[in-house]
């Protein structure tokens, strides 16, 4: 019987149901949640899992908490848990909330960098009802693999050892003489051929063989079938890794297969995201927030933001210039935002994003902005003001930007922040903004007004 997808939210809690629990805890039957004790207990060596999902006990009382990440995960008893962003706008509708912060998963998701997801359609999330983020993105790489086929397969020259009765080629003569001592009318010959049998196609094969086995949905099952018929002459990969290098060292022939390697990089080898499999856990697919949100902002600069060469990570100065002959302590602001070096009005805008609720109603808690936060905006700024940013010799004042997610308790940017009152030379001030996810028809107005607030 299958069964509906569990939705919980970032930093959230899992009870065995019919036990004591808070308003807003979700519930799991005993041996899902049993599955995912056990799952959690025996990666806790692993980096990630504490992040991702951590266990409790209380007055006797088990309890799963999640952690910063986000996507879909999968227990061995078939039980499809989504772990979505907890976007701060609530409806005050249930079913509403889920499907604005699945929509807000998938927006964001379709523009990360570390899958370049770009085929993610804004498919209507009404004829998604319950449809797990996991299987949203198999279909989504079917539609890759059915576009490639139909425009055709790439062939490439690959050489080929044979027993065959005829020459044709070169003549191995060392096969030749321990094969074929006692056969005079066979011949061990190796020959280029024209074939389909190439790593890239070896690779969408065994991706789709291993997403057969993934998926629970009868739709990509059976695509992933015909597709599979389709290419059947192409066998699996026996060397995942090697057919990987070969893929990903492809020339410009090759183009259209770069987005799908990419994917099945990740599919196979587990890399770019969290993927966990075990005992307990048949998959799942789990994505950090912070950098979905910070991908997702850098890709609307550019976008929206024209005029402007946006940068993310830039890593253009260190916090100490010099020590034993180098630079120490990289920095690395989440966006940089400038206008050409030799514009004579240049501008530089330096944005961190942050995926914390903040709460402009408490100021003498300081809004709950972390302080280390304005420390690194601090030292962002100072160091793109003293260095050599627009050209050598020059100085500029950098605009600095705190940017969270929109809640209902931050609605408007917060009150200028000024660091440097008493040295007015230099300047420096920052702006705490608010940024609306839910709100997508609001986009390119929201990149415009905060570079209007930060230049202001």
């Amino acid at each position: 019987m299958k069964k509906n997808p569990i939705i919980t939210y970032e930093f959230g809690t899992l009870y065995i149901e019919g036990q004591a629990h808070k308003e807003g805890d979700t519930p799991l039957a005993e041996v899902t949640f049993n599955n995912l004790w056990d799952f959690i207990l025996s990666n806790k060596a692993t980096d990630d899992t504490d992040m991702i999902m951590s266990v409790h006990t209380r007055g006797g009382r088990k309890y799963i908490t999640t952690g910063r990440y986000v996507g879909t995960i999968q227990t061995k008893n078939g039980q499809i848990i989504e772990v979505l962003p907890k976007i701060y706008k609530a409806t005050g509708k249930q079913e509403k909330d889920k499907d604005v912060c699945r929509s807000v998963f998938l927006n964001m998701l379709r523009h990360f960098t570390d899958i370049k997801a770009r085929s993610f359609q804004d498919a209507s999330l009404s004829t998604q009802k319950g449809f797990p983020i996991l299987e949203v993105y198999i279909r989504n790489y079917i539609n890759a693999v059915e576009q490639l086929v139909l425009g055709g397969l790439k062939k490439n020259y690959s050489l080929i050892e044979e027993n065959q009765r005829y020459l044709k080629g070169k003549l191995d003569i060392t096969k030749q003489i321990t094969q074929n001592i006692t056969n005079k009318a066979r011949f061990a010959i190796r020959h280029n051929k024209y074939i389909e049998d190439i790593p890239q196609n070896r690779i969408i094969v065994t991706t789709l063989r291993k997403l057969l086995g993934d998926s629970h949905s009868t739709t990509n099952k059976a695509r992933i079938a015909a597709l599979l018929t389709i290419l059947a002459d192409i066998p699996s990969s026996t060397n995942i890794e090697s057919d990987l290098r070969v893929a990903n060292s492809s020339n410009r022939l090759f183009a259209s297969y770069e987005l799908l390697i990419q994917w099945s990089s990740q599919f196979l080898l587990n890399r770019g995201f969290t993927t966990f499999a075990g005992a307990c856990v048949n998959q799942s697919l789990l994505f950090q927030a912070e950098k979905l949100f910070e991908d997702f902002i850098a890709y609307l600069f550019r976008k929206y933001a024209p005029n402007y060469n946006v940068d993310a990570q830039n890593t253009r100065y260190f916090l100490v210039d010099r020590h034993n002959g180098r630079g120490m302590f990289r920095l690395r602001p989440d966006i940089l935002v400038e206008t050409d070096s030799s514009n004579p009005n240049y501008d530089c805008i330096i944005i961190d994003t942050k995926w914390k609720a903040i709460d402009s109603t408490k100021p003498d808690k300081n809004y709950l902005l972390d302080i280390k936060d304005m420390y690194q905006l601090y030292a962002y700024g100072h160091k793109y003001k003293l260095g050599e940013t627009k050209a050598k010799g020059s100085e500029v004042i950098p605009k600095l930007v705190l940017l969270y997610p929109y809640s209902e308790r931050f609605t408007e940017k917060l009150p200028v922040f000024i660091y440097d009152e008493i040295t007015g030379d230099m300047g420096l001030k920052l702006m705490a903004i608010p940024f609306n996810l839910a709100d997508t028809s609001t986009y390119q107005i929201q990149i415009e007004n905060i570079i209007k607030l930060a230049k202001g």
